[in-house]
Formats: C-alpha cells, structure tokens, sequence
C-alpha cells in the first residue's frame, strides 16, 4: 500500500510540474509580445520625433 501511494505522490508532483511549465512557457510568450510591440512603438515614435525636427530645421525629410 506505501509503494502505491508513493506512485500517487510521484504522479501529482508530475502533474504539478506540467502545469507550471505550461503556465510559466504562457507567461514568456506573453511577455516577448508585450516587448516587441514596446520596441517598435518607441522606434517609431523616435523616427517620427527626427521627422519632425527635420522639418522644423528644413534640413528634408530623415530617413
């Protein structure tokens, strides 16, 4: 009876496991989107910011 609920215990553990990684995997996609979109939010609001003082210093369009 111990050894079969030592299997028991192994097993939920397992289990246990598997739902963390899967969670945790979840969570770095997420985050790895959030972080591209806030990159090229900013890389685009930079390039629109050296637009604009090109225009303002008449010096053409940057880029």
């Amino acid at each position: 009876m111990k050894d079969f609920q030592i299997l028991i215990g192994c097993i939920l553990i397992a289990a246990a496991i598997l739902v963390a990684g899967v969670l945790i995997s979840g969570a770095i996609t997420a985050a790895s989107g959030n972080v591209s979109s806030q990159i090229a939010s900013a890389l685009n609001t930079i390039s629109s910011a050296l637009s604009t003082i090109g225009s303002l210093l008449d010096l053409g369009p940057v880029g």
